[in-house]
């Protein structure tokens, strides 16, 4: 079931983020958007979560992750949708995310939910190998 996240799901979000990027984010930055930003999250443990912050009538997915041992179950794709329901009840139109040109399963992912490439930039994301584009998607809610 999707649902709210709140403070004590920060060192969850933390651990999930850890093993899905080369950069994980700390809890105290989890606790951060949780406390300012759509964060939803799947499961008790928590097995997959997104990050949404909404400014006026657009909004950027910050990330989405899933734990490894849930991958390829469609958690992502559940709390995407959700997440555009609830972005759709607040009037924004527009939802943009950025994704590394590497990351061909998300990539997928997008497109199948009906997101469109509109720009790229060029070494946003540092990985372990050297710095790689992001490919910027978005989406007309």
């Amino acid at each position: 079931m999707i649902r709210y996240l709140g403070p004590s799901d920060a060192p969850a979000m933390s651990t999930i983020h850890r093993k899905s990027f080369s950069a994980g984010w700390p809890p105290a930055e989890m606790r951060l958007h949780i406390d300012k930003d759509l964060c939803l999250g799947l499961g008790d443990p928590l097995s997959a979560f997104i990050l949404v912050q909404i400014g006026g009538d657009q909004a950027d997915i910050l990330t989405i992750a899933t734990h490894p041992e849930h991958r390829r179950k469609g958690l992502a794709k559940q709390l995407l949708s959700q997440a555009e329901t609830i972005l759709r009840e607040q009037e924004v139109q527009t939802l943009f995310l950025d994704v590394s040109e590497l990351n061909d399963s998300a990539k997928s992912l997008y497109k199948a939910c009906g997101y469109q490439a509109v720009g790229r930039r060029p070494r946003y994301y540092r990985t372990p190998a050297g710095r790689v584009a992001s490919i910027t998607f978005s989406k007309s809610l």
